[in-house]
């Protein structure tokens, strides 16, 4: 079986189709959560050394977990460089030396 792509026109339709009250038939469930998982990582200090400030990046080991329709992100410390999970905590690496 091969892929192929739909049509783009049968695309829009689709996302376009509405019911008899003139509702949306197909909603938009990514946007909500997106929005709640950005605002979790604005707010994330970093467990290592307790600033704010990181970068979002994607973990190419485990692009995507369980239960959860986005990608699994992760976030590298802007002032330590540590890497971690804004959800659990759960240091992945870090860069800062022990004292």
């Amino acid at each position: 079986m091969n892929f192929q792509p739909m049509d783009p026109e049968a695309i829009l339709a689709l996302l376009e189709e509405k019911d008899e009250k003139g509702n949306l038939v197909h909603q938009d469930t990514l946007t909500p959560i997106l929005a709640r998982e950005d605002a979790t990582l604005k707010r994330a200090s970093c467990p290592v050394c307790g600033k704010y400030g990181s970068t979002v990046f994607l973990d190419a080991q485990r692009p995507f977990t369980p239960g959860s329709p986005l990608p699994n992100r992760l976030l590298r410390c802007l002032h330590c460089d540590s890497e971690f999970d804004p959800f659990t905590r759960f240091i992945r690496s870090t860069k800062r030396e022990s004292s």
